[in-house]
């Protein structure tokens, strides 16, 4: 599948995740849609994140969920909209979870592409 093809179902897929996350009365703050590769770059020297990131081909969102604004660090919530997410999976498609993850990232929503999740 070539990449224009993915970022379509991407942002198809997490237009159908947003619309569950507000049925359940969550706010939804997005962030990191787009990386380039130099913020790319700043991340792996730092230890936390790998150069060939699916940020970098807008397949991959963080996204923040609040409780009457508040945010929600971790939990339930996560878990829920991960699995949901993750029920999406295709033949074509991976939709991958940052909280099945080695290093544990509950805000990561993507679709793999390249090797990279």
């Amino acid at each position: 599948m070539k990449l224009g093809d993915k970022q379509e179902a991407f942002a198809e897929s997490l237009a159908w995740l947003l619309d569950i996350a507000h049925d359940e009365g969550y706010g939804v703050r997005l962030q990191e849609l787009k990386r380039t590769k130099e913020q790319a770059q700043i991340y792996v020297d730092a230890g936390t994140g790998i150069l060939n990131s699916v940020h970098c081909h807008n397949l991959a969102i963080d996204l923040y969920l609040t409780v009457d604004g508040e945010l929600q660090w971790d939990g339930e919530p996560y878990r829920f909209l991960g699995e949901r997410w993750k029920s999406r999976t295709t033949d074509d498609l991976e939709h991958c979870w940052g909280g099945d993850f080695t290093r544990r990232d509950v805000y990561h929503y993507s679709i793999g592409h390249a090797g990279a999740k």
